[in-house]
């Protein structure tokens, strides 16, 4: 996540990292964990008061047990300390986000938790025929929908680059003054990013 956010992935000082993980948690007022993924969509609902609908979703991109892999303690040490960073930034925001929780009720996630997972149920039965691995990627489980899939079947399928790319033409639309970039930004902005994206992995 330091990478991605921007943040010097090559500065290991407590300090810095530390300044860091207080300047995001000065700017963001809810972060998610994909660990804890339906409370934090939960917390999500709540914080833009949302409805259901508005956070219900479909899993697809499964990896098959049989792909997974067990971490042994020694390897498990080691990627903690590669990953320095992220792991005192994901300590921080899940104490955060749970003591969001607490002030919005342990009792009422829970049984939010029972009412959203069985909204999730009713979305899949609705919508998906099935669960089948990908050709190229046969340990990972793709979504098929069912014949003939309605618009909400369609939106809870797409991918996140659609999504994105919906989102985007839905910010252009509405936003006064927003360009939306040309093509030879978009390829000077894809090459930046590309280097940028070396120059992290060559780092010892």
């Amino acid at each position: 996540m330091f990478f991605d956010i921007g943040y010097d992935v090559s500065n290991s000082e407590d300090s810095y990292i530390d300044s860091k993980i207080q300047e995001m948690d000065n700017v963001f007022t809810l972060v998610l964990l994909t660990d804890y993924f339906d409370e934090s969509l939960i917390m999500l609902k709540h914080t833009l008061c949302w409805d259901w609908e508005d956070v219900v979703y479909i899993k697809f991109k499964m990896r098959i047990e049989e792909a997974k892999t067990e971490v042994n303690e020694d390897l498990g040490g080691k990627i903690l300390k590669w990953n320095k960073a992220d792991n005192r930034l994901y300590d921080h925001f899940n104490k955060t986000f749970w003591r969001s929780v607490a002030e919005y009720g342990l009792e009422r996630m829970a049984g939010d938790l029972v009412t959203f997972q069985a909204k999730q149920k009713e979305a899949e039965n609705l919508c998906i025929d099935s669960y089948q691995p990908f050709k190229k990627k046969p340990w990972i489980l793709g979504a098929k929908l069912r014949p003939k899939p309605s618009d909400y079947c369609k939106h809870l399928a797409w991918s996140e680059t659609v999504y994105g790319e919906r989102l985007r033409d839905k910010m252009y639309e509405n936003i006064p003054g927003l360009r939306r970039p040309n093509e030879a930004e978009e390829t000077e902005r894809n090459n930046l990013f590309n280097q940028v994206a070396t120059g992290a992995l060559q780092l010892d």
